[in-house]
């Protein structure tokens, strides 16, 4: 029999957490509120559900402020701190828990002023005008950006000086004192204001050579003339004054064959002369007279026993002798004696060449006798005993090296040849650098030893060095290097990770992990492949902030990201033209706006395209809103959006988005696609490519986070977005 009971009813302070079965009873739970402290109520709770509550955001006291407290079903809302540049601003106000803080602009100095108060953090600059000097001073200390300028009078000369250089705006009159003329001086050019007295010295008649034509004058110079010079024939009977000039006299010449010059002449006085002398019939001429000494007689000599006639005496000629000849021991020996009239005859000694040696040693009346010398083979002997003048040579066999060693010293013709072993290399740590040789050792060199940046790209041998190479340091930024370097490393860095190379941008690429560039005042979101893609990059303005933890760029307050579309390599405004254009990004709230906008500017509103970030509508040229794509989101929460625009060739466009949630358990929303075939295809010019913000209205801000921007010449297929989406996932789900 079927036995029915009465269901279980709950209680105003339950739910029904299982309903009834035609078998089961109703599951009622007691209802838990939300902890006001830390929560806020997302929705009420019903008869079937509990009360949904999510946790209170804190806003971070260094970076944020709290915008909006929260309320019964809204949650805290934050907003970063407005950051002062110290280059250009100064803090007015200082931020508090709840108050962001002011800036205000620095005050520049002219350049008619200079700096006399250095601006702080919280305090302007103060200026003040530059001093002038007037036209009776000059500049002694130039103004700079922080000191004023420096003036003092210009000098003034007096009666006895003149002006030596004249005065400019930065430098001061120099005087120097007249010349005056001294005695030994006459005046050539008078004094003027501008210029000195010219005083020259006076002409000096130069001793013995001039004398003093014409005296000189306060105003006018000496005249000199030149000394008369005597004759060789004259000699100088009146000497010159200063004043007065040289007078000279004929010389009295000898008589030739009777008279000879006793005196000389100078140039002061004059020639003497005297008689020849006369010789005896046993007397001969000595020494013949000569213009300036008498003839000489002597005695006509007797040859001594030691030598010998060789010329009879004559009226001007003496008796001849000469030594007899004396043979020289060493070298001579006597072969004819010697006679009243003949002189004695030697002949030189036999002397042995280089090639003999003595055999029988010479006297005074017999020659020497040689023998030649032994000769040393020099392919097999060296001479062990060298020979003397008098005693042969002596030989001995040369040493030959074994194959375990090598010639230290080549043998010579008097020295043997010296060995030694040859060097082991020790394999564990060296290799054979140089081969040996029959004359050269074997040199040995330490094998290299790979850096912590290096890896071994060949193996060491016998007698070849390791080969190390620097490892590889070229992955890209959304990829992960291996690890290289060091003694046990053999491969080089690969890079791992990172977008497919079939979904690689070809257009730009644009992600966060590269920071930013500071150039010439501005600041520069560069393309990835900027070595390739140099001119691809997005000018950073309005408020934005890169943070290094996050590795993204966060924007407020009408902060983007903007370059021209002109700039990007293969871009075509064409309106059938491929293209894709996707964006990683994290709005801050629902209120955030446009993320994306292409080829839209106030100067061409009714041309371009444009991706909204929250809302992920889409733009025509005719400013015509399509269906958005819609989830049932929380958008109280913080999520990270994919976003991509395709347009296939021919101008059919799709709308493709997705999210991704971190909490218990992560939640990534699906890739869900509007084909926007009603919409007629329209060319994108090339104005703006603008990050954050609508090209076309500065109110159209975006509020969050961008991490990348990828864009294509082509349209991706759903797999390859697929594959975009799945290689950044680790990257934006880091940053939830």
């Amino acid at each position: 029999m079927l036995m029915c009971v009465q269901l279980t009813a709950c209680t105003s302070t339950q739910f029904e957490s299982t309903p009834p079965t035609a078998t089961s009873d109703r599951v009622c739970t007691s209802k838990t509120p939300c902890n006001t402290a830390t929560q806020y109520q997302v929705a009420a709770a019903s008869p079937t559900s509990n009360y949904q509550c999510a946790p209170l955001r804190v806003c971070d006291p260094l970076i944020e402020y709290e915008k909006s407290p929260p309320a019964p079903g809204l949650n805290r809302v934050c907003a970063k701190l407005s950051v002062c540049d110290p280059a250009t601003q100064y803090q007015t106000v200082a931020p508090t828990a709840i108050a962001d803080r002011t800036c205000a602009t620095l005050l520049e100095c002219t350049e008619d002023e200079y700096q006399t108060d250095a601006p702080t953090a919280t305090s302007n600059r103060q200026c003040a005008t530059l001093r002038v000097c007037t036209a009776t001073e000059y500049e002694t200390v130039p103004p700079t950006d922080y000191s004023n300028r420096q003036c003092y009078k210009l000098q003034v000369c007096g009666p006895t000086e003149y002006e030596l250089v004249a005065a400019t705006d930065k430098a001061d009159r120099q005087c120097a004192p007249l010349t005056g003329c001294s005695c030994n001086e006459y005046e050539k050019s008078a004094a003027t204001d501008k210029e000195d007295r010219v005083c020259e010295p006076l002409t000096v008649c130069i001793g013995g050579q001039e004398y003093q034509t014409v005296a000189p004058t306060a105003n006018s110079n000496r005249q000199c003339a030149p000394l008369r010079e005597c004759t060789e024939t004259e000699y100088q009977s009146a000497a010159p004054t200063a004043t007065a000039n040289r007078v000279c006299t004929a010389l009295r010449v000898c008589v030739v064959g009777q008279e000879y010059e006793t005196v000389a002449p100078t140039p002061f006085s004059n020639r003497q002369c005297k008689a020849l002398r006369q010789c005896t019939s046993t007397q001969y001429e000595f020494v013949a007279p000569t213009d300036i000494t008498d003839r000489q007689c002597a005695p006509i000599s007797a040859c001594q026993p030691y030598e010998y006639e060789t010329g009879a005496p004559s009226v001007s000629g003496d008796r001849q002798c000469a030594k007899l000849r004396v043979c020289n021991p060493a070298t001579e020996y006597e072969t004819t004696a010697p006679g009243p009239i003949t002189n004695r005859v030697c002949t030189a000694l036999r002397v042995c060449s280089a090639s003999e040696y003595e055999t029988t040693a010479p006297t005074a009346i017999s020659d020497r006798a040689c023998a030649p010398l032994r000769i040393c083979n020099t392919a097999t002997e060296y001479q062990s005993v060298a020979p003397t003048a008098i005693s042969n040579r002596q030989c001995a066999t040369l040493t030959t090296c074994t194959v375990n060693e090598y010639q230290t010293v080549a043998p010579t013709a008097t020295k043997d040849r010296q060995c030694d072993a040859l060097n082991v290399c020790n394999t564990a740590i060296e290799y054979e650098f140089t081969a040996p040789s029959s004359t050269l050792n074997r040199v040995c060199a330490p094998l290299t030893v790979c850096s912590s940046t290096q890896f071994q790209s060949t193996a060491p041998g016998p007698k070849s060095d390791r080969v190390c190479q620097t490892c590889s340091n070229n992955c890209r930024v959304d990829q992960t290097r291996t690890a290289c370097g060091g003694p046990g490393s053999t491969q080089d860095a690969t890079c791992t990770g990172g977008l497919p190379a079939a979904v690689v941008p070809t257009v730009a690429w644009f992600d966060a992990r590269t920071s930013y560039v500071t150039e010439a005042g501005a600041s520069y979101w560069y393309d990835v492949d900027r070595v390739n893609r140099p001119a691809v990059k997005l000018q950073l303005q309005g408020t934005w902030l890169w943070s290094t933890s996050r590795r993204a760029f966060t924007f407020r307050d009408g902060g983007r990201a903007v370059c021209s579309l002109s700039t990007l390599p293969t871009w075509s405004d064409a309106s059938t033209a491929p293209l894709t254009a996707i964006v990683f990004s994290k709005f801050d709230n629902v209120t955030a706006d446009n993320v994306l906008s292409m080829g839209r500017t106030a100067a061409s509103p009714g041309n371009g395209l444009l991706i909204r970030g929250t809302r992920q509508a889409f733009f025509d040229s005719a400013n015509q809103e399509q269906p958005a794509i819609q989830w049932a989101l929380d958008f109280t929460q913080t999520y990270t959006m994919f976003h991509a625009h395709v347009r296939a060739a021919g101008g059919v466009q799709q709308f493709v988005s997705s999210y991704y949630i971190d909490g218990a358990v992560p939640v990534t929303g699906p890739l869900t696609t509007i084909n926007l075939g009603n919409m007629a295809p329209f060319p994108v010019n090339t104005d703006a490519f603008t990050l954050a913000g609508d090209g076309t209205n500065s109110a159209n801000v975006f509020r969050g986070a961008i991490f990348a921007a990828l864009v294509y010449n082509r349209a991706l297929t759903p797999a390859e977005l697929a594959q975009v989406f799945n290689a950044y996932l680790p990257y934006v789900a880091f940053n939830v």
